[in-house]
């Protein structure tokens, strides 16, 4: 990724919201690297900076120092205590504020600094939240923090040849909504990603009261498991839950979103993963997923790897990762994208 100028000329002058796509930290998780560790091991996935990225967005820090600067006047240590502070000093005031206003900033997870370094210019700082990480960046004299990036085209290699959802595999993988509707979304996810559920919460329950519930919309679940060995035991699972009890798939997996664990911290347990599903689908189908997931793992496993193969052939670098009619959606955007997608495939029926 080139260096970037940035200006505060463009910036507002009111406190206000970090303006991204999504309104989120970080769109999506990320699988910007190989299987180096070997079949059966668990991937080391990190957050990237796309060279088709660019940082934007109004910081935290900034808004408050533009309007301490524009309106009040008043002096900017008293709001900012730790400009021409240390690299390490700058990232840790900066989590330490985020976390101060955690309900407003970080849906109310608590951060914590990372690896500290400087690039482009600027203090790099990962900042880990809700099992993941991501990388932020602030400058040097610590007036302003530049909290995510802001995809500006969909991610995808040019030379990849366009999306349609007509290309996509969707026999045999779990779905909910009605099989003839008229519009299909394809939604790649991991269930270890934080960003998955934020997705699952934010984007698939509402589309679920206004487009599935009407016939107009079908929702295929296709696994993209990359973040660990929980990723995977939690994928084959999943395919026992669809062949056990079809009906309540969408239950159990809400409820898996729902009861999220830190990632890669083995909280997939059988017990754990069995209470979740006794309590979503019942006792009965919960023992008769848990019976198949045993038997069937080697087939679960090639389907689930057969999913991430294709995504990835699609463009898919990470989770979430949809596709609805000929548009890709990389990440967890807001509800707005999705909708707006729907609506134009359905337009031109």
């Amino acid at each position: 990724m080139e260096e970037q100028n940035f200006s505060p000329n463009n910036l507002p002058v009111q406190e206000a919201p970090v303006i991204t796509p999504s309104n989120e930290l970080m769109p999506a998780r990320n699988a910007s690297h190989s299987d180096a560790g070997g079949p059966g091991q668990p991937e080391k996935p990190t957050m990237k900076i796309n060279q088709n990225t660019i940082l934007v967005g109004v910081a935290v820090l900034a808004v408050l120092i533009l309007g301490a600067v524009l309106v009040t006047q008043t002096n900017l240590k008293d709001k900012i205590p730790f400009l021409g502070a240390s690299n390490q000093k700058i990232a840790q005031k900066a989590v330490d504020f985020l976390n101060a206003n955690n309900k407003k900033y970080l849906q109310g997870q608590t951060a914590t600094v990372g690896k500290v370094s400087t690039q482009y210019g600027l203090v790099k700082l990962e900042v880990k939240i809700g099992g993941g990480s991501f990388e932020s960046f602030a400058t040097h004299d610590g007036k302003f923090l530049f909290p995510n990036v802001l995809t500006i085209d969909d991610s995808r290699d040019p030379a990849m040849k366009p999306v349609n959802i007509a290309d996509v595999k969707i026999d045999g993988n779990p779905y909910v909504g009605n099989i003839n509707s008229p519009v299909v979304l394809a939604f790649w996810s991991d269930y270890q990603c934080p960003f998955c559920k934020k997705a699952a919460q934010t984007v698939i329950a509402p589309m679920m009261a206004e487009y599935v519930a009407s016939g107009k919309v079908k929702i295929v679940y296709k696994d993209y498991a990359f973040l660990g060995a929980d990723s995977q035991t939690l994928a084959v699972f999943g395919r026992a839950v669809w062949e056990a009890a079809p009906a309540k798939f969408e239950a159990w997996h809400k409820a898996m979103y729902d009861n999220q664990g830190q990632e890669n911290t083995g909280w997939a347990t059988e017990a754990k993963i069995m209470e979740i599903s006794t309590k979503a689908i019942g006792a009965v189908d919960a023992n008769k997923a848990l019976a198949l997931s045993k038997k069937n793992v080697v087939a679960y496993q090639a389907l689930i790897d057969a999913d991430k193969a294709e995504g990835t052939g699609f463009g898919v670098n990470g989770t979430p990762g949809s596709i609805i009619g000929k548009k890709f959606i990389n990440g967890a955007e807001p509800y707005a994208v999705f909708k707006a997608a729907i609506e134009t495939v359905l337009n031109s029926k």
